[in-house]
């Protein structure tokens, strides 16, 4: 009871102030200039791709995990982390997959390479029974979109 009361006295004691009415910093010359839009540039990465994908890392393959009707798995080395915006942590090592029409006339994606490369992942949850699952995928489903910058 008595914390009640004194959560109830301290919400009456602080002073109110409304919306707008709050004290503001004084301004700066800085402050009137508008702000330059900079262009966030990470080694080894293509700024279109870096933008569209929620997680980049620099990965090499370790072996490819097979895969049917146009799904491929490919277990990579993460060597580095580059952007992450979810809250999944990566490495040692990452599943990733491709996805692609099957049919004829319709090359198959050659996946990953084995050299040391650039990986752009997007995620993709399919809920299984109760739980939510997220697998990755390459960027638009494919190496070609979801590769870049493979060492020599």
């Amino acid at each position: 009871m008595l914390r009640r009361h004194f959560l109830l006295a301290l919400i009456v004691a602080t002073p109110a102030v409304a919306w707008g009415q709050a004290e503001k910093a004084p301004k700066s010359e800085s402050a009137d200039k508008p702000a330059e839009k900079t262009v966030e540039k990470i080694e080894n990465t293509d700024p279109d791709r870096l933008a569209r994908a929620p997680v980049v890392l620099r990965a090499k393959l370790i072996r490819p995990l097979g895969g049917e009707t146009g799904v491929h798995w490919y277990q990579m080395k993460v060597i580095e982390t580059l952007k992450n915006t979810v809250r999944q942590k990566f490495g040692p090592a990452q599943d990733v997959f491709t996805a692609n029409r099957i049919g004829p006339g319709i090359k198959a994606d050659p996946g990953p390479p084995a050299e040391e490369c650039t990986i752009y992942i997007e995620p993709i949850v399919q809920r299984v029974g109760t739980t939510d699952v997220t697998h990755w995928r390459l960027l638009d489903g494919n190496s070609t979109n979801g590769v870049s910058h493979v060492a020599k």
